[in-house]
């Protein structure tokens, strides 16, 4: 969301007496060759905006581990919210994180895996450049873990997923990802972060056998 947009999402909540939640789990992992755009947390100056980021995506997944920033007021009521869900977050990895934090440059931690995860990313972008050629549209991302894959309208879904399946390929359906639960059938998503650069040349290949199977199999419109 650019910075304009933001600013005009905090002055009307300002304005309504709405708080905001900034869920940010991936700010931290940005690859584009430009500035940061600020957070919303960070022009606000009236204790209207929660802040929440995620451990999960810059130290181990199965940690499970967030934090939030808010007034006291508000972030006493979400603890006592947390501890009715589910008693506490795991207190292994709050100590964890807590002494990694205190005794390792997180910074440089963070430093690496913008090194790591833009390296792999730019693996698959080449990789599905070369390609998607008529079958399948991408999305190139300033950040994250995930590649946006759109199929054109000539390949049918079902048989692409079978056809990914034969080819031993996992991918994330966009409906799946959709709050309404339909209407993306021919997008899909990718995650770059976990194979190697092997792995990612060689999976984007089997996905655009997959692609150009179904588009064969698609019946044609009469």
């Amino acid at each position: 969301m650019p910075l304009e947009k933001r600013q005009e999402v905090y002055d009307i909540c300002q304005a309504h007496e709405v708080m905001i939640y900034e869920d940010d789990p991936y700010g931290d992992l940005l690859y584009a060759e430009k500035t940061a755009i600020p957070k919303i947390k960070s022009f606000d100056q009236t204790g209207n905006v929660i802040y929440a980021g995620s451990f999960s995506k810059i130290l181990a997944p199965g940690s499970r581990l967030g934090y939030l920033l808010a007034p006291k007021d508000v972030f006493d009521k979400l603890v006592l919210m947390k501890q009715v869900a589910d008693s506490f977050a795991n207190l292994y990895w709050q100590y964890l994180a807590s002494q990694l934090i205190d005794d390792y440059d997180f910074n440089e931690h963070i430093d690496y895996l913008r090194q790591l995860y833009k390296k792999k990313m730019d693996t698959m972008v080449s990789s599905l450049a070369q390609k998607s050629d008529d079958n399948m549209a991408f999305v190139v991302p300033d950040g994250g873990y995930f590649i946006s894959v759109k199929l054109n309208d000539d390949i049918e879904t079902e048989a692409f997923y079978d056809e990914l399946e034969q080819r031993h390929i996992g991918v994330i359906p966009g409906n799946i990802m959709s709050a309404a639960g339909s209407g993306y059938e021919q997008y899909f998503r990718l995650n770059f972060t976990l194979p190697t650069l092997s792995e990612i040349k060689i999976g984007i290949e089997r996905i655009s056998e997959a692609a150009a199977a179904a588009k064969q199999t698609k019946s044609p419109v009469i």
